[in-house]
């Protein structure tokens, strides 16, 4: 009787490795708990359909692009998200130690068209893969109360190989709840700092957007390399509809600084586990309110970062936990 490789979703694993030399695959150094995920060849092909004196059209058809995309879906996890944060920005700081056993992580948007490269592993009963040179495409990161705070990434990479089956090891990890959740708006971000009011939403959503341009090169159905081109960040959040404050701002074009910040578990003497985003300039790009006769009136916010001159970015995120060595 064969092996039986029949499995159902949640019994494939997903590691994250940074790679030293771009498109050169190495093993996981973290695993991620995933919701959903996908690891799949991009096949691109071309017809041949040159005549062969009768009707049919297709006489052959040929690879021409050997390439992968990979999708996460998750809840946004204390340790393991740190990776994908700087896959994302490109740029970490040394661990800042706030007390004992507590590590503040902060990462920049790196201004290189070069970016942070990942190998992809999916181990699963049927078999190992691995996509090198995976680059990160977008990543979102949403809370809606009475839930976790999630997030959703895309990677494109290199071509797949087949590889011998790993061994998932997975940490213990805090998570975030929508509950620990805080967003606040200043007209700077000196005012973020000292601003204790907090903007009352009942969702938040950040989109960061790296628009990744894959290089292909003659000899070869592999990606040569993968750029970074033009950088975005934009979100959303809903609010009750008690004044036209909010709509207001989207018809004046004011510009406001933005604190996104999740609060988790306490992992020192005082301290929680935390991850944040600060956006220094924000325009207001779009706004509409609900229409149900039967429910209770919402709006929702739109927003786009825009360049910060005097605080030269347009978003920095951070993450606090108890892992002492750098992304």
């Amino acid at each position: 009787m064969t092996t039986c490789n029949t499995h159902i979703g949640r019994m494939n694993a997903i590691g994250i490795a940074k790679e030293n030399t771009p498109g050169v695959a190495v093993d996981p150094t973290a695993w991620i708990p995933v919701e959903s995920a996908e690891v799949k060849p991009i096949i691109k092909t071309v017809e041949d359909t040159s005549g062969y004196g009768i009707i049919d059209q297709v006489a052959d058809i040929q690879p021409v692009e050997n390439t992968s995309e990979t999708t996460i879906d998750g809840i946004v996890r204390s340790d393991s998200i740190g990776h994908i944060l700087l896959a994302t920005l490109g740029e970490v700081n040394a661990p800042e130690e706030m007390e004992e056993g507590v590590f503040k992580h902060i990462f920049n948007r790196l201004n290189s068209n070069c970016p942070i490269t990942h190998t992809i592993t999916e181990d699963t009963p049927a078999g190992a893969k691995q996509a090198p040179y995976s680059v990160i495409d977008s990543l979102e990161i949403e809370a809606k109360v009475g839930d976790y705070v999630r997030f959703s990434v895309k990677y494109i990479g290199g071509q797949i190989e087949t590889v011998v089956d790993k061994s998932p090891k997975y940490n213990q990890e805090g998570v975030f709840l929508a509950s620990g959740m805080s967003v606040k708006m200043a007209d700077n971000t000196a005012g973020l700092e000292n601003s204790t009011l907090n903007v009352k939403a009942q969702s938040v959503k950040i989109t960061i957007e790296k628009n990744p341009e894959s290089f292909m090169a003659l000899g070869s159905t592999n990606v040569e390399s993968i750029h970074n081109t033009v950088f975005t960040v934009k979100g959303d959040m809903e609010l009750k509809y008690d004044s036209d404050n909010y709509m207001n701002m989207v018809v004046d074009g004011a510009k406001k600084a933005i604190e996104i910040k999740a609060e988790g578990n306490t992992i020192g003497a005082t301290k929680k586990a935390e991850i944040g985003a600060i956006i220094p300039r924000v325009a207001f790009s779009e706004w509409n309110k609900s229409s149900d006769a039967d429910k209770i009136t919402t709006q929702t916010l739109g927003f786009t970062g825009t360049f910060s001159v005097d605080d030269a970015k347009t978003l920095s995120m951070w993450l606090i936990n108890t892992m002492a060595e750098s992304y």
